[in-house]
């Protein structure tokens, strides 16, 4: 048997050596290049794996030529179902946002008396809404095993930005569904991005903790998604008493929530996922650090960070835990990278102070809930620094 010479395995060793030796900026190139080229083909193959598992449960005997055929017909309902889908998904949220501003023009209008507090909260909002009809839909095209909650891949780039004629899809771009943050846009290639998950251990949006009217307008937007998904399915489900009951309950608990007219700003901190690029984990949990209420500012006074009393003595705000089980958690802008306002999730434990502490650590799930099934993703234009606004050198 004849040897292979030895300077072969120097050749291979040397290449892989090299490429583990590239600088960052030239890996991510070469990565974001190899996945554009590989994209198209990964989603064809789902769909065929799709079409394929399908058929042989099915144990259907025909022709060659008609196997053929359906197996095409089949596969190009398939892409055009999911085409009508993400344009469905695309057609809602649009009008969804603008129904929500044409609501906040009403509500201006007939409620001209408001606090400094909601009149600012009210502001933000209207800010947030506006940016997302300046969103760009993008899909999901990759996601890899050895990342998948620290990272996906976009089918927007460079190029949709020359389509646009503004730069939206950019380095540090949020990306959010509905007003839920998803992550940041963290690479950008030309037909192509990647965007680091709020699960990633390396992300930390600045938070505060928000208790009142937004968690009541969460659970009727939740009751609004299950009613619409139940009529979606109304065709296809058999007629039952017990589903026109359901949606009568839902409908019924929908109409009798009302937001209250108070919004508390509670504790501030920051968030960062508890996943690591390794390999696809089952753990949504975020973790929460550095939560406190020690100094005041427009939206609320300083709080004591274990009875929640106001510092002031002389004011009138009662007291109440800076923390607690369900407080929303909501983006500050102070990171530099997301604006304010985005939902990013829910206070479900909160870890006990030792002597000493005097911060509260906690965790939390994401207001998305399951980020396993993301197929579209909304990104908006970056709010951080802008390198066009930059002073001359000096002595020009």
């Amino acid at each position: 048997m004849r040897k292979r010479p030895p300077h072969a395995y120097f050749i291979i060793i040397f290449a892989l050596l090299s490429l583990m030796s590239l600088p960052k900026h030239s890996s991510e190139i070469l990565r974001g290049s190899t996945i554009a080229v590989f994209a198209p083909a990964w989603q064809h193959l789902i769909a065929f794996k799709d079409f394929f598992t399908q058929a042989n449960l099915s144990g259907e005997t025909t022709s060659s030529t008609q196997t053929e055929e359906i197996q095409r017909l089949s596969l190009e309902n398939t892409l055009l179902r999911n085409e009508i889908f993400h344009i469905k998904k695309v057609m809602e949220q649009e009008l969804k946002t603008l129904s929500q501003l044409a609501a906040m023009q009403d509500s201006e209008i007939s409620k001209n008396s408001i606090s400094f507090i909601r009149k600012r909260h009210r502001q933000e909002l209207k800010k947030l809404l506006n940016m997302q009809l300046e969103a760009v839909p993008a899909r999901v095209i990759f996601r890899s095993e050895s990342s998948w909650n620290s990272s996906l891949w976009i089918n927007v780039g460079e190029s949709t930005n020359e389509t646009l004629g503004q730069v939206v899809v950019a380095k540090n771009s949020p990306v959010i569904v509905d007003m839920a943050l998803v992550g940041v846009v963290d690479f950008v290639g030309k037909h192509q991005s990647r965007v680091r998950l709020i699960t990633d251990s390396g992300l930390t949006p600045a938070v505060r903790a928000l208790r009142g009217s937004p968690q009541t307008l969460l659970i009727q937007d939740k009751i609004h998604a299950m009613l619409q998904e139940m009529e979606s399915l109304r065709d296809i489900l058999p007629p039952s008493s017990e589903n026109e009951e359901l949606i009568a309950l839902l409908t019924k608990t929908k109409e009798r929530l009302t937001p209250g007219d108070h919004t508390w700003y509670l504790a501030k901190g920051e968030l960062h996922g508890t996943s690591k690029p390794l390999w696809r984990s089952q753990s949504l949990l975020l973790r929460g650090v550095g939560f406190n209420h020690d100094f005041a500012d427009s939206e609320s006074p300083a709080r004591d960070l274990r009875s929640g009393k106001p510092v002031e003595v002389a004011s009138k705000i009662p007291s109440m835990p800076i923390l607690k089980v369900q407080d929303l958690l909501v983006t500050t802008g102070m990171d530099g990278v997301f604006p304010s306002g985005l939902l990013v999730a829910e206070v479900k434990t909160l870890h006990f102070l030792k002597e000493g502490d005097y911060t509260y650590e906690l965790d939390a799930t994401p207001i998305l809930g399951n980020l396993n099934n993301l197929s579209l993703v909304f990104v908006i234009p970056p709010t951080g620094f802008d390198t066009q606004e930059q002073p001359p050198l000096i002595g020009w």
